[in-house]
């Protein structure tokens, strides 16, 4: 009884202008009751390679013609759905392959026994290696916390001139930047 199972079928627009003249639907439950379909007009999204997702379509209790623009206009949509899922695949792709990449960081870090930290400008830690969460002895629970939290006034004192030079020369040197080149200049 699915009108989208017809409409993925095809290559091009399947439009019903009047289900109750179409002998393939005129006594369609979805027609002849809840929800009253009248008019159907539906797309097939499908991929480069050609697999068929599924349709775009819309549907009314009235009977319709769409003119020329209209069903331009359902094919661009469609296309961009479609584009939409392609952007939403390789979005996962990627987040894939950054989940992998940040595993590997982990294990390279973890195994060395030096103490392996990210902190951002706001000097909040976004990254610890197993030896920091280790000797801190808080785990991840470090991350997204200011330095002066994690080591106590004392030992951040004593390490405030370093972090400050350190975002004195991020700042001069930002990353990306071809330093040895500037120092030519």
């Amino acid at each position: 009884i699915a009108f989208c199972s017809h409409a993925i079928g095809q290559d091009k627009l399947f439009e019903i202008s009047d289900t109750l003249k179409d002998e393939r639907f005129f006594d369609n439950p979805l027609v002849q009751g809840n929800p009253n379909i009248r008019f159907y007009d539906g797309y097939p999204l499908e991929t480069e390679t050609g697999f068929k997702l599924g349709t775009l379509c819309v549907i009314d209790r009235q009977p319709r013609v769409l003119n020329e623009d209209q069903r331009n206009s359902m094919k661009d949509l469609a296309v961009v759905v479609m584009r939409l899922f392609e952007a939403h695949r390789k979005t996962r792709e990627i987040e894939a392959e950054l989940s992998n990449r940040v595993k590997q960081i982990h294990a390279i870090t973890d195994s060395l026994p030096a103490h392996i930290t990210y902190v951002d400008r706001d000097q909040r830690y976004r990254f610890c290696n197993a030896k920091v969460a280790k000797n801190f002895g808080t785990g991840t629970a470090i991350l997204g916390q200011t330095m002066q939290s994690v080591l106590g006034d004392g030992i951040y004192q004593q390490v405030k001139g370093y972090v400050d030079l350190v975002a004195e020369l991020s700042d001069r040197f930002p990353v990306g930047e071809q330093i040895i080149g500037e120092q030519n200049e």
